[in-house]
This record gives C-alpha cells, structure tokens and sequence, in this order.
C-alpha cells in the first residue's frame, strides 16, 4: 500500500473487477489498515507526522487519507472485511 500512489486495493477493484488480488496485495503491505476502517481499531486523536512501511501509524495516514474512497464505494468495506 504505497500512499504516494494512489489508495491501495480500491481502483483495481473498481475499474478492473480484480479484487482478490487487491485484498491480498494490500493486506501483504499493511495488514492494519481493515482494522480502522472498519472501526475495530479507533483512529487517534492525532494522525502521525512520520511512519514506517507496514505500521500501525501508516495505516491510520492512509486511512486518513482515503477513507472516503472507501465508504463511498458500496460494500467495499464489507468486501474487505469478508477477504481479510
């Protein structure tokens, strides 16, 4: 999940129909990511100046980031949730 980029699994999904390989590519680069967007982990009140690849912190950036994407894409957090 590269956030310079683009916003991991989400437009291959949508404009190519290839969602099973999203799910696992993006899991593969931050297997924190489901979690806070589905809301099993809060975000923090702060969203971090830094990160490492794979952290918590970049997920919560990401999430930040591209959450909107997500929850305006009908059922893409459901998908993620069942693919995970």
């Amino acid at each position: 999940m590269d956030l310079h980029h683009g916003s991991g699994s989400i437009p291959p999904a949508r404009r190519h129909g290839e969602a099973k390989g999203a799910s696992d590519e993006s899991q593969k680069a931050n297997p924190h990511v489901p979690d806070f967007l589905s809301g099993k982990k809060r975000m923090p009140r702060q969203i971090p100046g830094h990160y490492q690849l794979g952290s918590s912190d970049q997920a919560v950036i990401y999430v930040d980031l591209f959450a909107k994407c997500w929850k305006n894409t009908p059922g893409a957090i459901a998908w993620l949730e069942r693919n995970q």
